[in-house]
Formats: C-alpha cells, sequence, structure tokens
C-alpha cells in the first residue's frame, strides 16, 4: 500500500520548532534585523504578533517564519528594504 499510494506532503512541526530550538534566533531578530529599516514592515507589529504566538493566544507560525526566513536572506545579501 505504500509503494502504490499517491505522493502525499507533509507537515513540519513549525509551531514547535519555532518555540523552541528557533525562538532564540527570532527573538535576536525581532529586537534587530534590516528588516526593520525604512521599509514598509513594522517591528512593533512584528513584537505583538511574535508575543501572541509565544503566548499560545494565535499560531502566527507560519508569518513568523515568513519574517525569520526573509531576514535570513537580507542578511546574508546584505540587502535593505526600500
Amino acid at each position: 500500500d505504500i509503494i502504490t499510494r499517491p505522493k502525499r506532503g507533509f507537515a513540519i512541526p513549525l509551531a514547535k520548532w519555532l518555540r523552541r530550538e528557533l525562538a532564540p534566533q527570532v527573538e535576536r531578530f525581532m529586537s534587530d534585523s534590516p528588516l526593520w529599516g525604512s521599509g514598509p514592515l513594522k517591528p512593533d507589529r512584528a513584537r505583538e504578533i511574535w508575543t501572541q504566538f509565544k503566548e499560545g493566544y494565535v499560531d502566527h507560525s507560519r508569518t513568523i517564519w515568513a519574517l525569520l526566513v526573509l531576514h535570513k536572506w537580507m542578511e546574508r545579501h546584505r540587502a535593505e528594504i526600500v
């Protein structure tokens, strides 16, 4: 059955990773990131989303993941938001 069944995706434990292993990285970029330059992203709103997520009110894991990935990309490419 496993060999002949249709292809299926799998979910990663993103929320768990963000609350545990990745939490220190998220904390660092929330306080200091090129994302918070003069661009359209608002650090206060991002911190509010992070707080709601950490306290278990709302699952913002996809949004936080997207911000973390963008932050890492900007660091690697020394990019700035215009």
